[in-house]
């Protein structure tokens, strides 16, 4: 055999050698990522089923009466915002007078309480964070 015939060998070898290793690396890398794939797939199960039950429980738990007199559908106000009460939550006076609260809207008006005090997903002060402006600045040139 001569030396370029060698050379070639040898460089056939160490390909083969390296595309060995990438074969295997990828078999590892598809064996991982089928397994990660399959518990997803149970986790959606999981979480599909979950909803599946919280939507049960919502419908089951929800009822609407359209058909008693005074029971309104929540209208939007002006602002184009919707306030809901937690009608299970009680107010501190409330509870001492002993008396059910008035829901949070009426017809669609708004109460004086801005926020909802029994609710911990609520803030109970304003955003301290700066609000960016409505309308551009005056004095500044607008980008077109």
């Amino acid at each position: 055999m001569s030396p370029a015939d060698q050379a070639l060998l040898e460089e056939l070898k160490k390909e083969v050698t390296f595309l060995r290793q990438e074969r295997d690396s990828l078999k590892s890398a598809n064996k991982t990522l089928k397994a990660e794939n399959l518990s997803l797939k149970e986790v959606v199960k999981g979480q599909e089923a979950d909803l599946l039950m919280l939507r049960k429980n919502l419908i089951s738990s929800t009822k609407l009466t359209f058909d008693k007199p005074g029971t309104h559908l929540p209208q939007l106000t002006d602002e184009r915002s919707l306030v809901v009460a937690n009608r299970m939550a009680t107010s501190a006076g409330s509870s001492s007078s002993g008396t059910v609260a008035a829901p949070a809207m009426s017809a669609g008006t708004l109460s004086s309480r801005t926020r909802l005090a029994t609710s911990s997903s609520f803030p109970a002060e304003k955003s301290r964070l700066p609000r960016a402006p409505s309308s551009p600045a005056r004095g500044l040139p607008s980008p077109r």
